[in-house]
């Protein structure tokens, strides 16, 4: 079952060459940012507010839990979290490349 849009290799290059589209993945924008502002707040719930650096550390944490459950690229996923902070380790964690880990 194919689930999103169909998006024709024409209009994929398009969107490539016109900088609309990228092969870059939210962990890797995550790990950018980490390097120009690890002390920068990042997230800030009723609990807790974290840093960039913190907030890497944890999908880090994410990332290792997915790849020890033997999660490979192209598994399927679902996360169900209220409003909080650890909803945002989910997605960079689920978008780490398994192969370097």
């Amino acid at each position: 079952m194919l689930l999103g849009a169909i998006v024709n290799e024409k209009q994929r290059q398009i969107y490539y060459e016109k900088g609309q589209w990228s092969t870059s993945t939210v962990f890797d924008y995550l790990r950018e940012t980490v390097t120009k502002f690890p002390d920068h707040i990042a997230i800030v719930d009723r609990f807790n507010k974290l840093s960039y650096k913190k907030l890497f550390e944890q999908v880090l944490k994410v990332s290792n839990g997915l790849k020890h459950l033997e999660v490979k690229k192209g598994d399927f996923v679902s996360v169900q979290l209220p409003n909080w902070a650890e909803k945002c380790h989910s997605l960079p964690g689920m978008c780490k490349d398994r192969s370097d880990l």
